[in-house]
Formats: structure tokens, sequence, C-alpha cells
């Protein structure tokens, strides 16, 4: 989007109490009210919108790597927008909003707990690091017909009953965001409810087995392989066509291979290579993802 509001004046929020409860149904709050102002800053990713006799709300923006669906995109109800539990970085072309704080006009301020909605694919990951906060703040802000769908995904967001986790990660007790997956676990990803006593979408590897961080499979439980300083490790079941066979005990275990030039593990530089029928592969493990 090109448009831009330039503000006369500066929109501050008073903050007098800060209260931490549910998270408040801002759609029957603010609904389809049309924004009074709002600031945002690009160089901290925040935005604020100011809807009068209504409240106000702040919000973060963030810029990802991960693709999702929006107004601009596919989208054509708030229900098809694309909502994540987190985010894998804060650098790319997509822009994503979420939602840090309601305050009443008695300035009573309720801190929020929030997913990330997609908003825009910039294309370009400089245009979105630029902009994506002042977008983020108008498209909340402008009260077009068109532009409530989004409203109404980033208010509902607040009401999601699930979180949904990428694959590698699990959603801890008491959080509403996913966290990578630990070490000697497995996380396979999915749809979670919140619990405040119980972690979701986590299991252990097996007895005598181990993992990296980040795996969603219990097939990736298996041994570590230490060449020199680095370590390669080995899974349960074979995935390439063609790959390092290593037996423990009675059973084989296996290390990935391919043609392309790749460390063996995603925290070293260290590369161990293998020749078979004349070609040159690169052996590597489940930390590193190759493009297909």
């Amino acid at each position: 989007m090109n448009k831009k509001i330039l503000l006369g004046s500066i929109f501050t929020i008073s903050i007098i109490g800060i209260a931490h409860a549910e998270n408040p149904d801002l759609n029957a709050i603010i609904g389809t009210v049309a924004g009074y102002n709002f600031t945002d800053d690009a160089s901290t990713m925040t935005f604020s919108i100011d809807y009068g006799d209504v409240g106000s709300i702040t919000g973060h923006a963030q810029c990802s790597s991960q693709s999702g669906i929006g107004l601009w995109n596919g989208a054509n109800t708030s229900d098809e927008i694309t909502i994540h539990a987190s985010l894998p970085d804060n650098s790319g072309q997509n822009c994503y909003c979420t939602l840090d704080g309601y305050t009443t006009v008695g300035g009573d301020t309720q801190v929020l707990s929030a997913p990330w909605v997609f908003n825009y694919d910039y294309g370009d990951a400089d245009d979105c690091a630029a902009t994506c906060a002042n977008n983020c703040a108008y498209v909340l802000w402008d009260g077009d017909p068109y532009l409530l769908a989004f409203r109404s995904a980033v208010f509902g967001s607040l009401l999601t009953s699930t979180i949904s986790c990428e694959l590698g990660y699990y959603l801890p007790a008491g959080a509403t965001e996913c966290a990578l997956c630990p070490e000697n676990s497995y996380c396979a990803g999915g749809e979670y409810e919140k619990s405040e006593t119980a972690d979701s979408g986590i299991l252990p590897c097996d007895s005598g087995l181990i993992s990296p961080t980040g795996m969603w499979q219990a097939e990736q439980c298996g041994h570590a392989l230490h060449i020199g300083d680095s370590v390669l490790y080995l899974r349960q079941t074979k995935q390439t066509e063609h790959a390092l066979h290593i037996q423990y005990g009675n059973d084989i275990f296996y290390g990935n291979a391919t043609t392309a030039d790749v460390p063996m593990n995603i925290n070293t530089n260290h590369r161990l290579k293998v020749q078979h029928n004349n070609v040159i592969y690169s052996i590597y493990d489940d930390t590193i993802q190759l493009d297909n």
C-alpha cells in the first residue's frame, strides 16, 4: 500500500494502570469504529492507534521470511488470513502485525497476548522494514469496509482458542508463543490449546536415543557421530536416495547425502565428503534444511 497519513500532532498513551487479564473482545468494543489518528515508528517497529471514545491500542510489526495469505494475495474473509503464534525470524519481505495493549478512555491499560497476523508481502526485505509498522497502523486505523476484514482478524486473534506451532516447535506451559523443540525430543507441530500446567506438542526420544534441537519426527532420534570437534546426528530411517550407514549394536542409523556442498551440521562449517560411483556426496544431518 502506498497511502500514508501525515499527522499534525503526536498521539501518546498515558498509562495510569496496567491490568493482566483475559484478552478483551476488541471486535465487540471497537468493531468498525474509524480511527481518530495513529503513530508508527519504523526504528522500533511499533504503532499506536486512537479510536476516540472506545479506547486505543498499541502493537508491533515484524518482517519475516514466513509467507502467508492476506487480503492482497488470496484471502477473501478474516477467517482466511494467516495467523502464526510465532515467526521463525525478524527479517524478510513479509509483514506481520500483533497487538500489545488496549487502553480505555479512562487510562487503564490491559496487556494483550496476541499472535502474529499476516498483513502484506512487500517482495523486498528493506521495503518491509521501512514501512511494515506504518502499514499495520494504517490498515487497523482505516474504517474502509474492505480493510475491516484485516482488523477483524487481528482483533479476533486475541480470542483464538488454539495456537499453531510450526514443525520443530511446541507450546510450553503457560505460553502463547511456540518455542524451539529442545534436544532429545521431537515436536510435530500443529494446533494446541494453551495450558497453564502442561507442555503441548513435545515428546521425548526413546531411551538411549538423542536428537538435536528443532526436530519434528521420532525417526530423527538416533545417535551422534563425532568427527573431530563436530557432530553429525544420525537418524533411524533412510531419508535420501544415497545415505551414510552406521551400525550401532544391531541397528543401522543414517546420515543424509547430497551432491550439494553443505556442512554436516548447522553449527559447523566442516564438511564430510564421501565418494560413491565416482560421485562426491556431502553427508549432513536434519539440522540442515535443503531447498527441494
